[in-house]
């Protein structure tokens, strides 16, 4: 078979699909299991959007982070909150002044083992931040370390 871009993207795009961290192909199905599961987890969510709440963070890495790209879209679209999108070394080296006890720090990882993500956690905790983990299981490291925790 010839060299095709085309047809490695193909093949890449299919194989990827079979991933259980490849969110793209089933991110419609996904959505609208999170919220039947756990749309009591995802309003308590909005209630620390309150107007003490000066700054969200959303913070991820690979797919979790193109997922939170997404999401800065609705905040910006639907709260006069200031809404940043990280990446959790960014968390870590940046270490951002409105990182504080008024923040939501939302840190998303389908493993919640990522050891980034769950340094930065630690770090947005001693800063006095709001935690929340979204993440595939409770018992993972980031499930455990958030004040708030919703699996997906």
């Amino acid at each position: 078979m010839p060299f095709s871009s085309a047809r490695i993207r193909a093949d890449a795009l299919r194989d990827a699909a079979g991933s259980d961290y490849f969110t793209g192909a089933r991110i419609a199905e996904d959505l609208s299991a999170l919220l039947e599961r756990r749309g009591a987890a995802a309003r308590s969510l909005a209630d620390l959007i309150d107007p003490e709440v000066n700054t969200l963070y959303l913070v991820g890495s690979g797919g979790s982070y193109a997922d939170m790209l997404q999401a800065k879209y609705v905040f910006d679209a639907l709260t006069d909150v200031r809404t940043e999108v990280l990446t959790s070394y960014e968390v870590l080296w940046r270490a951002p002044r409105l990182l504080d006890e008024r923040a939501v720090y939302i840190v998303a990882s389908l493993s919640g083992e990522n050891e980034e993500a769950v340094a930065a956690i630690g770090y947005a905790r001693a800063r006095g931040a709001n935690t929340v983990s979204l993440v595939r299981s409770e018992d993972s490291t980031l499930g455990r370390t958030a004040k708030f925790v919703v699996p997906f």
